[in-house]
């Protein structure tokens, strides 16, 4: 080898006159120089850049900012989903708990199913029900955080509340058969017993809060005499007792009708439930004023065919009357009697004896306006027209009220 070189330009380097040559020495010397801003003659054409100016350092780590910040959301919304539990066949208070581990941010609402809508939850009847579906249904992912998350439990009934419910309404139903039949047993009792006194016939009406006798006596009206309250008469008092007994047995307002045969109401013995409300009272009332004003209408309807018969049956029952007649203007009822013999005096026999028969015709005058609905009058003429001078007519108002409290 020579004692000296030849560069690239034809210039000669002497190499050093002892000792080994470094390799890369010459290399190193020309990366310092273009460090310090030379250039090396074989580069003078290419300038490389900066590192922090070359597109593709930047581009790294543009992708690796994006890499960091999805993996970042990813894991995020990771721990921010969560499942619903299934809480179906739990508690109201159990499945409410089991949610709130899950998330406090959601809000639970309550949506009774048909078997406990309209319910009022109470602490002794909460354990009654509970939760049947969710919905959202269970299973769904849902956010965590999400404050607007609704969360509605579907309540209903548990199997046992039903079991028990449907065993109590079998029991209830079949105590009130076995009320009813006995209350019907009552009723019926209470009817025999009417018949057994003295009644041709009779119904009962059983209205729940208001029970009606309607018992059909065995003669016509004109048998009857107007009503009184006569609480000296045992039967008087006694029907005011049984009406009263009936009505604490029933719990139940309670009417007995006492009708005559021909269909008029003579008298109307009633008892007012003592339980009953301001309600019950107004309609019981309202019930027994209707049956006074329809029994009333009817009987005005037939003035002059009642009158008539009255009279024609009075005529064939007292021997010395010759002749009855009657009359009826501007809603009066008047009825003239002729009796056999002639003069100016009827009444004959002892005081008493005469007091006796002037208080029989005064209830013939009343029974008349009672069943005519309208004042009335019985007068009495000898068989030549000449009215008598003493008690010769008996004038009675229509002041009568059939009805009896009792």
């Amino acid at each position: 080898m020579s004692d000296s070189t030849v560069n690239q330009s034809g210039e000669a380097i002497e190499e050093q006159e002892s000792g080994l040559a470094i390799p890369g020495t010459a290399n190193c010397e020309l990366l310092d120089a273009s460090e310090e801003g030379g250039v090396s003659e074989g580069d003078s054409d290419t300038v490389k850049p900066p590192l922090y100016k070359r597109w593709w350092v930047w581009a790294i780590v543009v992708v690796s900012l994006i890499v960091v910040a999805v993996a970042t959301a990813a894991a995020y919304l990771a721990m921010d989903r969560a499942t619903l539990p299934d809480v179906a066949g739990l508690s109201i208070s159990e499945a409410q708990n089991a949610i709130a581990e899950v998330s406090e941010n959601w809000n639970v609402e309550l949506s009774f199913l048909e078997d406990a809508d309209g319910v009022e939850l109470t602490s002794e009847n909460t354990a009654d029900y509970e939760v049947k579906l969710t919905d959202p249904q269970a299973g769904e992912t849902l956010s965590k955080s999400n404050n607007d998350q609704v969360i509605v439990l579907q309540i209903g009934k548990t199997q046992e509340t039903l079991d028990r419910e449907k065993a109590e309404a079998e029991a209830a139903a079949q105590a009130a058969q076995e009320a009813q039949e006995k209350r019907q047993a009552y009723l019926q009792k209470q009817l025999e017993h009417s018949l057994e006194n003295g009644f041709e016939s009779g119904t009962y009406e059983d209205l729940g809060e208001i029970v009606v006798f309607n018992l059909i006596g065995n003669v016509d009206s004109f048998g009857y005499q107007s009503p009184r309250a006569d609480y000296a008469n045992p039967g008087y008092k006694q029907n005011i007792d049984n009406c009263r007994s009936a009505a604490d047995e029933l719990g139940a307002s309670v009417l007995f009708c006492h009708f005559t045969r021909d269909g008029y109401l003579h008298q109307c013995y009633v008892a007012r439930d003592d339980n009953a409300d301001e309600d019950q009272i107004i309609r019981v009332n309202t019930f027994v004023s209707t049956l006074v004003e329809e029994d009333e209408k009817k009987a005005r309807s037939k003035q002059q065919e009642w009158l008539e018969r009255f009279a024609s049956d009075l005529e064939k029952d007292v021997d010395d009357w010759h002749a009855v007649e009657v009359t009826l203007a501007e809603n009066r009822a008047d009825m003239f009697v002729y009796v056999q013999g002639t003069g100016s005096r009827y009444w004959t026999g002892t005081p008493t004896e005469v007091q006796e028969v002037k208080n029989y015709y005064q209830e013939v005058a009343k029974t008349i306006a009672f069943f005519t609905k309208c004042p009335a009058s019985l007068q009495f003429f000898s068989r030549d027209y000449i009215p008598f001078s003493d008690g010769q007519q008996f004038v009675s108002d229509y002041d009568f009220n059939p009805i009896v409290e009792c």
